[in-house]
């Protein structure tokens, strides 16, 4: 049972503009479904990523900013209670 070649005598009777018009449209549409379906939802992420990245450095500022309100002797007595805490880190 061999596979017949289709017939693409229709195909052959449909001007080129038109032709060229479709192709054009299939385009546009892979073009509009990728940006849809894909795109923008990685970049509603993305903004989503951006926000909770600041809201992060924030936070580091302000607690860097208390750190250094209390002084070097605070900040120094908190790295030796870590690590005394924790018996692999080697104390400063």
């Amino acid at each position: 049972m061999a596979m017949t070649m289709p017939d693409f005598a229709a195909f052959k009777a449909v001007p080129l503009q038109q032709k060229v018009a479709i192709l054009v449209l299939a385009l546009v549409g892979i073009g509009v479904g990728f940006y849809f379906y894909v795109e923008e939802p990685v970049q509603a992420q993305i903004t989503s990523l951006k926000t909770d990245i600041a809201k992060l450095d924030t936070e580091i500022n302000t607690n860097k900013i208390k750190i250094e309100a209390r002084g070097p002797q605070a900040v120094e007595r908190r790295i030796a209670a870590s690590a005394q805490q924790e018996p692999g880190v080697p104390a400063p």
